[in-house]
């Protein structure tokens, strides 16, 4: 999980495609992911690498007011439906 400049939250694999450098040792940089090994930036959205074809696994983020849920992807990229009401939450 990181925050990007744009105050959103990005839940995205935890290693780099490139030689598996644990992201949590990087930086921020605008709503990229910086890898702390030769600075591959990964957008938080999508989990691409710029300038390349590379991608993290990226995950759906679902947010109440005081927690946040996270999914992975389904297959044809659209967001899960929650299964429990959040006003219980």
């Amino acid at each position: 999980l990181f925050r990007g400049e744009d105050k959103n939250i990005y839940a995205v694999d935890a290693y780099c495609t490139h030689m598996g450098a644990n992201l949590i040792d990087g930086h921020v940089s605008n709503n990229c992911i910086v890898c702390p090994f030769h600075n591959w930036k990964f957008e938080g959205k999508t989990g691409k690498k710029i300038g390349d074809n590379k991608t993290l696994k990226n995950f759906v983020i679902i947010k109440w007011t005081h927690s946040i849920c996270i999914n992975e992807l389904t297959q044809n990229k659209s967001a899960p439906t929650p299964i429990f009401n959040n006003s219980i939450i």
